[in-house]
């Protein structure tokens, strides 16, 4: 599975763009105890999908096309 690059605020978010690649799945390791939301971002486009709810090792779904953006956001409550 291809990585790619990804920033955020540990324990907070994290947000990975896809650039030039295709990836059909991207694999995250989410901090134990912690379940985060994800949403798929079209950076051309410029629309955002909801996406599912995630925790622990998960292997995410992508569109499979270049310049996509996946951003996970912590649910806190």
């Amino acid at each position: 599975m291809r990585q790619v690059p990804c920033v955020g605020k540990a324990h907070d978010y994290y947000l990975a763009y896809t650039g030039p690649s295709q990836p059909a799945l991207l694999e995250f390791n989410l901090p134990a105890g912690e379940t985060y939301r994800a949403e798929v971002i079209d950076t051309w486009g410029m629309t955002v999908t909801p996406g599912e709810v995630y925790s622990g090792r998960v292997d995410i779904p992508m569109p499979g096309k270049a310049y996509y953006a996946l951003i996970l956001r912590r649910m806190k409550g």
